[in-house]
């Protein structure tokens, strides 16, 4: 086993091609690999002894950078302030990493979740229905394959993989959020789309012909296990945050 980690991650080096020029060989000193099965194994173990703070830590957040001997990204860190006083919309942190500047952005993405500063995910639920229309355009031209698309189990399965792995991600984050509305518009396309259904099919009908769950009730069972997972394991980190 030691072998196999020394292998991973010693003498990785990469370069950079363009336009049929090539740069010279860069070695890399530190991180994991990206997209190895692996890699979140291993940084769960360096971090599984981190020193407790009275702060709150986020695993995968930079945050845990300051106490565990990581290097910082300034480049990719950015600042934001967050509160309800309208007044103070327009604040800025001011925070230096070895003496650059980290840029106050108006609304970060952490874990590819848009956060506003009042925490409404509006901006965030608008970029989901933007990819969830998309992919629905996908599944509008299965439908009309005549050999295989148009079959209302294949399209439910590729519904199930294609569109609402997306609809529903970190759903218990913002399935309170009073925008959820953008999102179901959407899916209840998409179970139109399944069921063969016309526009003026009452909404109510579609989970029934689609044999999928309302979207408000999926994002209720989603937020429940996340509870329970984390009533049933307390030392776990914040599971909704938690990249698995």
């Amino acid at each position: 086993m030691i072998r196999v980690l020394e292998n991973l991650l010693s003498n990785r080096k990469i370069r950079v091609s363009l336009n049929g020029k090539v740069r010279g060989y860069k070695f890399l000193q530190n991180g994991l690999p990206q997209g190895s099965v692996l890699s979140p194994t291993l940084f769960n173990a360096y971090m599984a002894d981190i020193t407790d703070t009275v702060s709150r830590k986020f695993i995968y957040a930079d945050d845990v950078a300051l106490v565990w001997k990581l290097t910082l990204n300034p480049s990719k860190s950015v600042t934001r302030a967050y509160h309800l006083n309208n007044r103070e919309a327009n604040r800025e942190l001011h925070i230096e990493i070895d003496r650059q500047n980290i840029a106050s952005e108006e609304c970060p993405k952490y874990l590819r979740v848009k956060f506003d500063r009042t925490l409404t995910y509006n901006q965030h639920l608008e970029g989901v229905k933007n990819k969830l229309k998309t992919r629905n355009n996908i599944m509008a031209k299965l439908a009309g394959m005549s050999s295989w698309g148009c079959h209302t189990s294949v399209l439910r399965t590729t519904a199930l993989a294609l569109v609402y792995s997306v609809a529903e991600y970190c759903a218990p984050v913002w399935a309170r959020s009073a925008h959820c509305r953008k999102v179901d518009t959407q899916l209840n396309h998409t179970m139109r789309i399944i069921s063969g259904t016309v526009r003026s099919t009452q909404t109510e009908c579609l989970s029934k012909l689609s044999n999928i769950s309302p979207p408000d009730l999926r994002r209720l069972t989603h937020t429940k296990k996340i509870i329970e997972k984390i009533n049933r394991l307390p030392n776990l980190p914040n599971l909704p945050f938690h990249k698995v």
